[in-house]
């Protein structure tokens, strides 16, 4: 199956890469390849398989830039504006209702989506549904 996915990436001292990998696919950006902003990217999904993703090219000590309190000013990093699972599309809050946090800011720390067999989807989405109505 094929998914879509829209991600932000932000420069600092370069732009970070990104990989999603399900099951033998692995879509796969590497670092500085791509310019800062919203980019869209289509890879392939299994049915009950995990779609486990993370950010790789950052260094934590040169790219983060704090001020003297210690507050983040400028940050390299990778964020999941919207995923789209067949017909499921999730956004932001979307996101974290499958326990997936959609800001990835630390390098190769992984984000992990079960995706249910395709004949448990329709329960998958009312369970997400309510989460978010909660």
């Amino acid at each position: 199956m094929v998914g879509n996915v829209t991600l932000y990436f932000e420069d600092y001292n370069g732009t970070p890469g990104f990989v999603l990998c399900c099951g033998n696919h692995v879509l796969e950006i590497p670092p500085n390849t791509i310019a800062q902003g919203l980019h869209n990217f289509e890879f392939t999904f299994e049915d009950a398989n995990n779609i486990v993703m993370y950010m790789i090219g950052k260094n934590n000590a040169e790219d983060t830039k704090l001020d003297t309190d210690g507050s983040i000013i400028k940050d390299k990093h990778v964020k999941i504006i919207q995923m789209q699972l067949n017909y499921l599309i999730f956004d932001d809050n979307w996101l974290y209702s499958v326990d997936c946090n959609p800001y990835f800011g630390f390098n190769e720390k992984t984000q992990t989506i079960q995706v249910p067999a395709l004949d448990q989807w329709p329960l998958w989405y009312l369970s997400i549904f309510e989460k978010l109505n909660r």
